[in-house]
């Protein structure tokens, strides 16, 4: 299959993608020179780049009012904060802007986060816990072990506790609960220094089960499996890999990717080639998006010969006019002097051009370009005949932008629940913005969707076709049962 409209986009819009991983080496060596600022002078400078050049922020503080009392609060804060607890002061004003491409972050191992909660224990003895797992029925009750980690797992009430029975690591002692399965698969997590993370369970059968969200993957010692070593193995190994496909009957296909990261364009596209004999002669398709928090969009596009029906409508983006914008193209050009076409430098020096004529404006790398563009086939293939698309609350960014398109396919169901919702403001991928303190490490987006302000996704998410609520705890056996019934 050949798509022959993509090529509309500019090759100034793929040098952003390798310009994101160039950036900012002038800015590093100048940021060495500079002290570390006051917690007061952090906030100051970050409160001006962020309003200068985060593209989201005119939108995001139409309610004026809430933003200057938050401001205040975080000045007055910052004013008899030290500069090594100022960190969670930043951050609270970044968490305003509700946006998954924006971070602030510590450079300094030293700078604090805030309170870190006290390990929290269960009450129980092992010699308690091995009578009563020696008698129990449910599946989930045992000794459970994943890479540094050997937990016991007991319900109490609704919910099961998982607790240290031995660690790899001096942060965690026995009995310390390590994480909490919840009757919904929601799974609150610890971290190393024992503050919250929520997560997503994915049961694979009695023996396995993996923790999303943080891919940690458990397999039960206590009872025993009773499952042969080589099946545990490759269940493992189809979990730990990012990217894997499997066929799950005569009629159905399964394809798992759990990120759009760069790291996986090639693997992506190579599992496609590879499999693409079975994914002609099966009907039904899974494709498994969960917990996806997104990357390039490159990595998607091997996928859409298997959803495309009918033309793709792409949505483009347009970019803040920024110096951080203008610098990142300069240090492009000098740093790739040698390798640079003369036509590629010559379109980067028009659009470096344009961003300078028109500081604040957002501009299109092609200026002729529509706000449409059409993606198109020369042909459909037969099979798979019908796609089931899986989501769920952590899908974000690239997969988000998957998933609008598998929303246009004639042949997709998307299955789940509403994606995260961060998709409005992007970066390619997000990137580091110098705002005059360098003990800091700022990301933010650099480009915004021209579906703004009709169709808002941030904080509101994609809505699936099918809506699968919390008794539905195999995803995987519900979308084949609904593709094969």
């Amino acid at each position: 299959m050949i798509f022959i409209t993509r090529a509309k986009r500019t090759n100034l819009y793929y040098l952003l993608v390798i310009s994101s991983f160039l950036l900012f080496f002038s800015h590093a060596h100048q940021l060495c020179a500079q002290t570390n600022c006051s917690c007061m002078k952090s906030l100051d400078n970050l409160i001006l780049k962020v309003k200068t050049e985060y593209p989201g922020f005119e939108v995001k503080t139409r309610d004026s009012i809430f933003y200057q009392m938050l401001v205040r609060e975080l000045q007055e804060k910052s004013n008899s904060t030290a500069s090594e607890n100022c960190l969670q002061i930043l951050k609270l004003y970044i968490a305003f802007f509700k946006d998954g491409h924006m971070s602030i972050s510590s450079k300094h191992a030293s700078n604090k986060t805030g309170i870190v909660n006290p390990g929290r224990k269960i009450n129980i003895t092992m010699k308690q816990f091995r009578r009563k797992i020696s008698v129990s029925k449910d599946p989930m009750e045992g000794v459970w072990n994943s890479d540094g980690y050997k937990v016991g797992i007991l319900k109490q009430e609704n919910d099961y506790q998982a607790f240290i029975i031995a660690a790899d690591t001096s942060w965690w002692k026995p009995f310390e609960v390590k994480f909490v399965i919840h009757s919904n698969d929601s799974v609150t997590y610890y971290r190393r220094d024992h503050s919250e993370m929520a997560c997503t369970l994915l049961h694979v059968n009695s023996f396995v089960f993996q923790i999303r969200g943080i891919n940690a993957i458990y397999t039960r010692e206590v009872p025993e499996p009773g499952l042969p070593a080589e099946e545990l193995k490759k269940i493992i190994t189809e979990l730990d890999s990012s990217v894997y496909t499997t066929s799950l009957s005569e009629k159905t296909m399964l394809i798992r990717i759990s990120s759009f990261g760069y790291e996986n364009v090639g693997r992506i596209k190579q599992m496609i080639q590879k499999n693409s004999g079975n994914l002609s002669t099966h009907p039904n398709l899974i494709i498994d998006l969960r917990d996806n928090p997104g990357g390039s969009s490159e990595a998607h596009f091997p996928l859409h010969p298997l959803i495309y029906t009918n033309p793709f409508r792409e949505i483009t983006v347009e970019f803040l006019s920024s110096p951080t914008m203008i610098g990142s193209y300069r240090d492009y050009l000098k740093n790739n002097a040698t390798s640079v076409s003369k036509e590629e430098a010559e379109e980067v020096n028009r659009f470096i051009q344009r961003l300078e004529q028109n500081p604040g404006s957002f501009l299109k790398t092609d200026e002729n370009s529509g706000t449409v563009e059409l993606e198109k086939a020369d042909t459909v293939y037969a099979n798979p005949a019908h796609v089931v698309v899986l989501v769920n609350k952590y899908c974000a960014s690239a997969a988000e932008e998957f998933i609008f398109l598998s929303k246009q396919s004639k042949k997709v169901k998307v299955m789940g629940t509403p994606t995260l919702g961060a998709l409005d403001y992007g970066a390619i991928p997000a990137r580091e913005f110098d705002f005059g303190c360098p003990e800091y490490h700022l990301d933010m987006p650099t480009f915004r969707s021209l579906r703004l302000p009709d169709y808002p996704i941030d904080n509101i998410g994609i809505q699936p076709d099918i809506y699968l609520d919390t008794t539905v705890r195999d995803w995987v056996t519900y979308a084949k049962n609904y593709l094969e019934n």
